[in-house]
């Protein structure tokens, strides 16, 4: 009897750890980023996250590639020849959605998003996807796991892909709340032993 109990107490705990998941939704906007000047070098960091082959910049330093942020003032660019690519410092997370801008210079322009596992790792997700010189929002589905965000400019290749308002999630998981696990374990414990008495 109490050994079935303990398993049932132990298969409990486990449902309550699942079913205290939760998700944490974030946008990273670029204000609080250091910028210096139109740079595009890398690396750089913000809210957990690693930037290389590209910079954060200001909007009014970097107006010949997009002349306005979409919120704020600053934006991240991609180096002009490279891909940038955007990494969680800890852990994974499942993106949502962005702003892109194709570079003024050059209007028009294919640009490729690819989700890794971590930095020059597995593809995971990708999307090709023609943008303009204006402001305009990428929705991503299924985007989930992600270590590391890619952007590379496919078409034509030598240009800086401004991005803002990255918006993502991550699963937290804490720990199961004790008391209603433990009040529920109790109210077993209580059952068995009146069944025990009853035979």
């Amino acid at each position: 009897m109490y050994g079935n109990f303990s398993k049932i107490m132990a298969g409990l705990m486990l449902v309550g750890s699942f079913a205290t998941t939760s998700v944490n939704a974030a946008v990273i906007d670029f204000e609080s980023a250091v910028t210096g000047g139109c740079t595009a070098t890398g690396p750089a960091s913000i809210s957990g996250f690693t930037l290389t082959d590209g910079a954060f910049n200001n909007a009014t330093a970097c107006s010949f590639i997009a002349s306005t942020a979409n919120s704020g003032e600053q934006y991240m660019l991609n180096h002009r020849l490279l891909n940038g690519e955007l990494t969680k410092n800890s852990g994974t997370f499942t993106l949502d959605s962005l702003w892109v801008h194709a570079d003024l210079r050059n209007g028009q322009t294919t640009v490729r998003f690819q989700g890794l596992d971590g930095i020059g790792g597995n593809i995971l997700n990708t999307m090709d996807v023609v943008i303009g010189a204006f402001w305009q929002e990428i929705f991503f589905s299924g985007w989930n796991n992600i270590k590391t965000f890619s952007w590379d400019p496919i078409s034509p290749t030598a240009s800086n892909i401004a991005i803002d308002d990255f918006t993502y999630n991550t699963q937290l998981t804490p720990l199961p709340e004790p008391a209603p696990l433990a009040l529920l374990g109790l109210g077993l414990l209580g059952l068995g032993m009146a069944r025990k008495r009853r035979s």
